[in-house]
């Protein structure tokens, strides 16, 4: 008898059906959006109307219209049978011809210009929103809830509601709570007026490290005394550790005492091992190598001759005893104590931010709105609740494509919506995909989750369904820039990890040094694909890399920060010269604030002695286009406040001040115009002077326009596009809010950082933008100036890290979370793994933005930063400095690196004509607009005389006649001998039959906007009669009137146009000649 064994079943390659989900690992310049549309094109060209089932999903409004714009050209493209790289692509995915190709591109682009609405690329947010408008009424939301975006606004109205009722009894517990924040900032030195950091604390609530706990915040909050219990628990494990150090140094120092021995009497003094008796006493636990390996070496305590000393080291031995026993019971209680610590450090904002989340609560409520910020929180509710068809059918589509981009910008909450969705059509083996870098993840600070992209998206979806691609070709930059990307990124690599774990040798607990060198890592290999591939077609030594470290000189009129906003002057004036227009050149910084300072050092020089005639010097930045910028915007404004509250002398003295120097131009010395404040009336035009308190009752936007004519601001030209924009925010203000001086001011404080011109980029002139704005664009030239930001926190700001209190340890195991102050204190607590976590994670964030920066340029590359007095890394320049010094390329002299030269630039420049604003245009509108009442007669018999109500009534009947026929429905009128008088005249009468076709009241659109309005049109093969009906007295510019119509006509085509008058009074008619 033999076994019955079955033979495996061999499946061939062929066999195996192909993965559904696809992670796109995309560097910089490697053909991402390219890649996206290619696959959207795939889908949406597989079958007729197969675009209404693909949802692609981008994280701005911009990338939203680029890739609509972009699928749109593409299918043009092929629409019309031209070349494309893609032709094949597409031919080959979906196995048809290029003639069928060409006849579904048609079709395709006609479907979705003619169902546009279907046609979805949208926005994270969007999409959230339209599921949550879908589910209002099971979520208990009013269908006429709103979306608030102002978040700050939103938070700082809850704020000052929670602060007028602070005085209530049933707050004495926020009270305790806020007196105590209060005393925390004193403590450190600070301004006890706690209201900004609490509005900068409330924004916690809005994180998803929050969220998550939120409810089990509210509910701990509820309960009576469970802060003040905890608090009580904390300092039972503090006080009996302080006081048992200090009792150990105590009793040491009083043995040293008691044998004639003092600190003095060993090796260095207070700086030796005996000095930690005294810092420990004083609470300092920063205990060094030096002092740990003294607790068994006798030699670290005495020098050689005292070594013979018998009794003294007999002394010596009996002190080294307890020094090691003090050191071992710190190492064993510290990292407890060190936790309690930095528990008891924001404790309190428990409290205040569960007392602020009720009140948001309680305005959400009572505004019936809805936070942009809440949207993930509620579509997660939406999702885990119900089943996708039933989403599908209550949002009215149904998806089977997801297309996901910018992934490693997307937050866990969102990812955690998204991913039912995804994961559902992918197990139905519909095609999906992400397409992300982890290098390019700068948006952390938005929620932003690079982690998702690394690891966590291909576990969540299913390692088998999931086929990931690696893009590592750049198709952007030159080789150059490409070659020193790659060295300099990969040898960061290596030298940024080995820093992070030597800095690990300060973590006490050995096992919890383990699991941080783990994560440091897991965080670099981020890193591992950097290396880009260069296209075959592309292999020359173009591009050009340069960076200058300046060194900061003693008593030196110009730091380098100044010295550096110089030389990227002169390098845009080189660029120039060597063939670059202004439209090439981007510079980029790190925050908005050194934005401005070049924008305005580019102002300022191109109105100098030094700048080039030949040359331009022209920027566009929204940091330097903001209102406030304008003089006349601040003069304005600061004349409106006066005008408010004249006996506020300083604002008084700040618009003469603008006044003086920007408008009228004096030479007067800042201390002369101050000093002549009480005589403004001299200064001021005498209408200001006679007219001020007739201002004041002006409604705001008519006083604005005031100001402008009374002080000739619309004769600035320089100033125009800033007048302009004022004036659209005092529009948009008074068309929301209320209309008031008062009310205009405060609003004005809180939005006028933020108000800025919005200027087309395609203007010939230097772009001046940050680095998060950057992202995903490209210039031929990038210009860093101050390659100087931190690769850490900045230290001036509290980061607030929510981590849980489940460490299996009493008692924070009663907390569901723990609110930590990122500092280095956390390395030897239970969370210091989430501390280095954090500080690789802020590492990884600013190493990102070099990335970013790098990446950005297509030919050449140009930095500058201070030239560091020690070799460290903790600034961009360091990392940069580090690589590059040991480089042939370097030249110590001039402190500078270079690879590459710059040539004269193989651009196409397409020619933009600029326009701009000849003149200003200001009047007053009071003498110029009146009411006309037309055909309303009967509401006031008073108005017009018989006449005028007579020729009214004919022109409005006679626009109802179109041929003699219809003159029958008007019998029973008293004008129907009138009307027949008319239609019967022999001038007339002919325009009244059936041959002509005719149409009345005809409207005109004209370019801009303008409206016409034609009394009646008669039109013949070739024949086209103008008609117009006048119920007054003759006058010339009937006659113009019915020209512009002929003219109008005419352009639009028509042939032989003629045009009449007929004046009803008299029952004349006049021939209208083009002459």
């Amino acid at each position: 008898m033999t076994d019955n064994v079955t033979d495996p079943i061999l499946i061939s390659q062929a066999e195996i059906p192909p993965k559904p989900f696809h992670i796109y690992r995309s560097g910089a310049g490697s053909g991402k959006t390219y890649t996206l549309a290619k696959s959207y094109l795939t889908l949406a060209l597989s079958r007729p109307g197969a675009f209404r089932h693909i949802l692609g999903v981008t994280f701005t409004n911009k990338a939203t219209e680029e890739m609509k714009s972009r699928i749109v050209s593409f299918l043009k493209v092929l629409s019309a049978g031209e070349k494309h790289p893609m032709r094949n692509e597409l031919c080959e995915a979906l196995d048809i011809t290029d003639e069928i190709l060409t006849e579904r591109a048609t079709d395709a682009l006609s479907d979705i210009l003619h169902q546009y609405g279907r046609f979805s690329i949208v926005t994270i947010d969007s999409f959230f929103h339209a599921v949550i408008r879908s589910f209002a009424r099971e979520m208990g939301l009013q269908g006429t809830f709103t979306i608030d975006l102002d978040l700050d606004k939103v938070l700082q109205l809850v704020i000052d509601q929670l602060l007028m009722e602070i005085g209530e009894e049933k707050q004495k517990q926020l009270r305790s709570w806020l007196t105590e924040f209060a005393e925390k900032k004193v403590e450190d030195g600070l301004s006890w007026d706690f209201r900004k950091d609490i509005s900068i604390l409330s924004k916690e609530i809005l994180k998803d490290e929050f969220k998550q706990y939120s409810a089990q915040i509210l509910e701990l909050s509820k309960k009576a005394n469970f802060f003040a219990n905890i608090r009580k628990q904390l300092n039972n494990v503090r006080y009996p550790f302080e006081n048992q150090v200090k009792k150990m140094c105590r009793e040491a120092m009083k043995f040293l005492d008691d044998n004639g021995l003092s600190v003095d009497t060993f090796s260095r003094k207070a700086s030796g091992p005996a000095g930690l008796f005294i810092k420990l006493e004083n609470l300092d636990f920063d205990i060094s190598d030096t002092r740990r390996s003294a607790m068994e070496d006798i030699s670290k305590w005495l020098k050689k001759a005292d070594l013979k000393d018998a009794e003294l080291v007999s002394k010596t031995e009996q002190v080294m005893s307890v020094y090691s026993n003090l050191i071992q019971y710190v190492d064993k209680e510290f990292t407890k104590y060190q936790s309690v610590i930095e528990v008891q450090r924001y404790l309190y904002a428990f409290g205040i931010l569960a007392e602020i989340n009720k009140y948001l609560q309680q305005y959400r409520d009572e505004h019936d709105v809805m936070l942009i910020a809440d949207l993930p929180d509620f579509l997660h509710q939406i999702i885990n609740d119900s089943e996708t068809p039933y989403i599908y059918e209550k949002v009215g589509s149904i998806f089977n494509h997801y297309l996901i981009d910018e992934f490693q910008d997307t937050s866990a909450f969102q990812w955690e919506n998204f991913m039912p969705l995804v994961k559902n059509t992918t197990d139905e083996g519909n095609f999906s995909m992400v397409v992300g870098d982890v290098k390019q993840s700068i948006y952390r600070f938005r929620g932003g989750d690079w982690e998702l992209l690394q690891h966590r998206i291909k576990d969540d979806i299913g390692d088998y369904h999931v086929e990931p691609h690696n893009l590592g070709t750049n198709w952007r930059s030159d080789p150059l820039i490409v070659h020193f990307n790659n060295t300099f990124f990969t040898s960061m690599m290596g030298l940024s990890r080995g820093h992070f774990e030597d800095s690990t040798s300060e973590i006490i607990d050995e096992s919890m040094r383990e699991q941080v060198l783990g994560k440091i890592g897991e965080v670099f290999d981020t890193f591992s694909d950097v290396a880009q591939e260069i296209p075959e077609h592309r292999q020359e030594e173009k591009g050009m890399v340069r960076f200058e470290f300046i060194k900061e000189e003693r008593d030196a009129e110009e730091g380098w920060v100044d010295q550096s906003i110089r030389r990227t002057i002169y390098k845009v004036e080189e660029l120039q010269r060597q063939g670059y227009q202004l439209r090439d050149i981007a510079v980029l910084t790190r925050y908005a604030s050194e934005g401005k300072k070049i924008a305005d050092a580019f102002i300022e020089y191109r109105n100098s002695e030094e700048a080039d005639p030949n040359l331009r010097y022209e920027v566009v930045s929204s940091e330097a286009l903001y209102l406030t910028s304008s003089h006349l915007v601040r003069f304005i404004v600061s004349l409106i406040k006066w005008l408010n509250d004249e006996k506020n002398t300083i604002v008084l003295s700040e618009w003469l001040y603008e006044y003086n120097r920007y408008i009228l131009k004096n030479d007067l010395k800042e201390s002369e115009i101050f000093s002549r404040f009480e005589h403004w009336e001299e200064i001021s035009p005498k209408i200001f002077v006679n007219q001020r308190e007739y201002l004041k009752t002006l409604p705001l936007y008519e006083l604005v326009e005031s100001i402008i004519r009374i002080f000739d601001l619309n004769k600035i030209p320089e100033e125009f596009t800033y007048l302009q924009g004022f004036q659209d925010a005092v529009l948009d203000y008074a068309k929301n809010e209320r209309g008031d001086i008062p009310s205009f001011l405060a609003w004005w404080e809180e939005v006028r950082k933020e108000r800025a011109i919005q200027i087309s980029d395609d203007n010939n002139a230097v772009k001046i933008l940050t680095i998060h704005k950057s992202k995903g664009l490209e210039f031929p030239v990038v210009i860093l100036p101050f390659m100087s930001w931190t690769f850490d926190h900045d230290a001036t700001k509290d980061t607030i890290l929510w981590c849980s209190g489940d460490v299996g340890v009493e008692p924070f195991s009663q907390l569901p979370v723990v609110p930590l102050k990122y500092n280095k204190g956390l390395a030897n607590t239970y969370w210091a793994q989430r501390y280095y976590e954090e500080k690789l994670k802020a590492y990884l964030d600013n190493l990102n933005l070099l990335y970013v920066a790098f990446t950005r340029p297509v030919e050449v590359l140009i930095g500058f930063a201070k030239l560091p007095a020690r070799e460290n890394l903790n600034y961009a320049y360091d990392l940069v400095l580090s690589h590059v010094k040991d480089s042939d390329h370097w030249d110590e002299r001039e402190n500078s690196y270079q690879v590459g030269a710059l040539k004269k630039p193989n651009l196409e420049h397409k020619e933009t004509k600029e326009y701009g604003l000849q003149t200003y245009l200001s009047s007053p509108w009071r003498g110029k607009v009146s009411i006309q009442i037309k055909g309303s007669a009967e509401l006031n018999e008073s108005v017009f005389s018989d006449a005028q109500r007579r020729g009214t009534k004919l022109h409005d009947i006679l626009s109802r006649i179109k041929y003699r026929k219809d003159l029958d429905q008007f019998s029973n009128l008293e004008h129907i001998v009138e009307l027949t008088k008319i239609i019967e005249y022999p001038e007339v009468s002919n325009w009244f039959d059936d041959s002509w076709e005719v149409h009345t009241e005809v409207p005109i659109l004209l370019p801009g906007g303008e409206f016409k309005r034609i009394d009646r049109l008669n039109l013949k093969k070739d024949q086209t009669v103008v008609i117009d009906f006048k119920t007054g007295t003759k006058r010339k510019k009937d006659h113009y009137q019915v020209k512009e119509y002929m003219k109008i006509l005419g352009e639009m085509g028509y042939q032989q146009v003629t045009g009449y008058l007929i004046y009803l009074y008299d029952l004349s008619v006049e021939e209208v000649t083009n002459g």
